[in-house]
This record gives C-alpha cells, structure tokens and sequence, in this order.
C-alpha cells in the first residue's frame, strides 16, 4: 500500500526501531511533532526521507495513526496526542510488538 497512510507507519516504524535500538529501556516517545520531525531526521544521518521534510505531511499521517488506533485498528501502533498550551504532545508506544513486520504474515513461504 502507498498511501500516505501507509507511508507515515513506516517512518513511524524507522523511528520506533531507532529509538529502541539508542535507548532500548525506553518504552515510549512523548513530544511535540517538530521534535518528532527533527529525531527523525537525525536517525537518518541529517538526510532527508522522502516527503518527510513536510511537516502538515507529519500531522495529518499521526493524526490518521491516532484515529485508526482509537478506532481500535488490529495492530494499530498506538498514537496519541494531547492539546497543551500553544501545541499538541505526541506519545507513541516504542513496543516492537506493533512493528509491522512483526504482525504481518511471511510473504515468501520457503516450505513448498
């Protein structure tokens, strides 16, 4: 699927895997979405991933995020905000049990 949707959990997945991979004791990133934007690009070696240098690009994919995870989406990673002052906090839950090649099927079936 390459829907923005699609696109948005997958850099959501790069950054929930790097994040474990520097602080693996970390069970969740919680921050606004320009902090998101700017860790993401760092994890990338300040190189730019796609379209992700567009930050309405970022807020309408999370909010698609919190809304299928409300929605209580099979395997939807959970994503949440919350207005506060001038902006909105972002929480996403780091668990690699949400990580999409963990709850997809295989693709390719060595066994036949």
């Amino acid at each position: 699927d390459n829907s923005s949707r699609s696109y948005i959990s997958e850099l959501v997945e790069f950054f929930c895997k790097k994040s474990r991979e520097f602080s693996p004791e970390k069970t969740k990133w919680r921050g606004t979405l320009t902090e998101f934007h700017v860790l993401l690009h760092e994890m990338n070696g300040g190189g730019r991933v796609g379209v992700s240098n567009s930050l309405e690009f970022f807020r309408r994919g999370m909010l698609a995020m919190e809304e299928s995870y409300r929605a209580g989406t099979k395997n939807a990673r959970p994503v949440m905000s919350m207005g506060f002052g001038g902006g909105k906090i972002w929480e996403i839950d780091l668990s690699e049990n949400y990580d999409i090649d963990n709850s997809a099927p295989d693709i390719i079936n060595n066994d036949t």
